[in-house]
């Protein structure tokens, strides 16, 4: 927040991967986890009214995080 004069954004957007490993169902947990920390970053940054756009992988943990940030 400091960086950006704590000022608060319209929108943002994640586009982060983790690094493979060839490993589905790890590498799906690595993104969710990522997923996550954007979620977690975008409720504290966004304005009122803003928007979150998270790049996700499809797989077993999908729905749950899908479900998990339904506000």
């Amino acid at each position: 927040m400091e960086a950006n004069n704590f000022k608060k954004f319209d929108l943002i957007l994640s586009d982060m991967c983790p690094e493979f490993t060839g490993n589905k169902l790890n590498d799906h947990s690595k993104s969710v986890a990522l997923s996550n920390d954007a979620m977690e970053f975008a409720l504290k940054m966004l304005k009122k009214n803003g928007i979150v756009l998270i790049k996700t992988f499809d797989g077993s943990l999908h729905k749950e995080f899908y479900v998990s940030i339904l506000i």
